[in-house]
């Protein structure tokens, strides 16, 4: 696997809520399949709802003078040595069964005899499989 410290673009999408943080350290991401990049004096600026509004390197500056001075007035988090901030993993996609029970069962464990798949995914798809109406119906919703 590559690594790679390339500059980033600036990004700032408006409005954002105030006030800001910014975490400040070693950011690791992967831009492209097969690269792995970490930028030890990243800044990642966060506003009041949990948005990202600037992702910065050291010394680059926010293109705008409101996110400048928001920057200045919020607070800063240091990474310690050994920390570092990365994306989560986050399953978007679904199957045409589960989309009558998006959300539910996120305190249940995956697998098992009490888990997600034997309490939810596994009536579904039957119940589908018996249902040719209600298949073509979810089918054609997702």
């Amino acid at each position: 696997m590559a690594v790679a410290s390339e500059q980033l673009p600036v990004t700032e999408p408006a409005p954002f809520k105030l006030p800001l943080t910014i975490y400040e350290g070693t950011l690791v991401d992967t831009p492209a399949f097969g690269q792995l990049r970490l930028r030890p004096d990243g800044k990642l600026v966060v506003d009041a709802d949990g948005l990202i509004v600037a992702d910065l390197e050291a010394g680059s500056s926010p293109g705008s003078e409101a996110l400048r001075q928001a920057i200045a007035d919020g607070s800063v988090i240091r990474l310690e040595s050994g920390q570092f901030l990365m994306p989560g993993f986050v399953d978007c996609h679904i199957h045409a069964p589960q989309f009558s029970y998006t959300g539910t069962g996120l305190d249940l464990p995956l697998m098992g005899p009490e888990g997600w798949l034997e309490k939810y995914t596994f009536p579904a798809e039957r119940q589908l499989g018996e249902d040719e109406l209600e298949a073509e119906r979810r089918y054609q919703a997702v």
